[in-house]
């Protein structure tokens, strides 16, 4: 009986080791994917995002997604004319009030400039002198009378764009880690570049002495408040096409040009 029973302790023991060999084998570690298995499942995925659109009633907006930040990147600003924010793809650099050469002078500087709400002083000469340049506000030229191409959202009545006339016109200089264009005539960006804000091309009045750079207007633009007064100063048109020298088509006559201003 003893010689059974020490075969029969033995047998379990050595089923007992096998097993806590087996449980105690580490785990294979996993293969870390190749760069190409990682692109093609990247690929296969963007594929299938308008099928998912479709069957879950979803909208992906890639361009909405910014690309990672480069620390060793050159930073650059451009201005989001008639907004107080920044996109989600910028950060802030400082909100401002838009100024530039009023609009019945032929001197002083050409273009609109985003001045900071919050001025700096040096030395002060008293006085106003006609020997300066002079700057001052502007304000949106949007009126019943004025070719108006743009979105209510934002302006002082939702639900009238005209409501915009006349008010002053705020900007905030946006900085990005990357290089950054203005785009007039369209409201998209080329392949592999982001957008950063679309909106219509405008300038001053085309019969008036002072002439400015055209500038990319917000589509949805807003006021600064308080400043409804008409004071005129810089002035802000809708810019339209002329036929001629333009070929149209694709150009059409009389049309409100868009833009949009991108990064990469």
């Amino acid at each position: 009986m003893f010689v059974i029973f020490s075969k029969q302790a033995l047998a379990i023991g050595l089923l007992c080791l096998m097993f806590s060999v087996v449980i105690s084998k580490p785990k294979k570690k996993q293969k870390k994917p190749t760069c190409t298995e990682r692109v093609n499942k990247a690929e296969m995925m963007i594929k299938s995002l308008p099928v998912l659109e479709e069957e879950c009633n979803a909208t992906f907006n890639l361009n909405k997604i910014p690309p990672p930040v480069n620390v060793n990147a050159v930073w650059t600003t451009y201005v989001r004319w008639g907004r107080t924010v920044c996109p989600d793809t910028a950060e802030v650099f400082y909100e401002g009030i838009a100024g530039g050469s009023d609009h019945a002078h032929s001197g002083s500087g050409a273009n609109y400039v985003c001045l900071p709400k919050k001025p700096e002083w040096g030395k002060i000469v008293a006085g106003l002198g006609g020997t300066s340049a002079y700057i001052y506000g502007a304000e949106y030229q949007l009126s019943a009378g004025h070719s108006n191409p743009f979105l209510a959202t934002n302006a002082p009545n939702s639900e009238n764009a005209e409501s915009l006339h006349d008010n002053d016109v705020p900007c905030v200089v946006c900085q990005v880690p990357r290089g950054v264009s203005m785009v007039p005539a369209r409201h998209s960006c080329p392949t592999g570049w982001t957008l950063e804000y679309k909106g219509y091309l405008v300038a001053g009045h085309y019969n008036h002495p002072r002439s400015g750079i055209f500038e990319c207007m917000d589509e949805a633009p807003e006021t600064r408040q308080g400043g409804h007064a008409d004071q005129n100063g810089a002035l802000f048109y809708s810019v339209q096409a002329v036929c001629g020298s333009l070929p149209c088509p694709d150009y059409i006559h009389g049309a409100e040009l868009t833009c949009a201003v991108c990064s990469k």
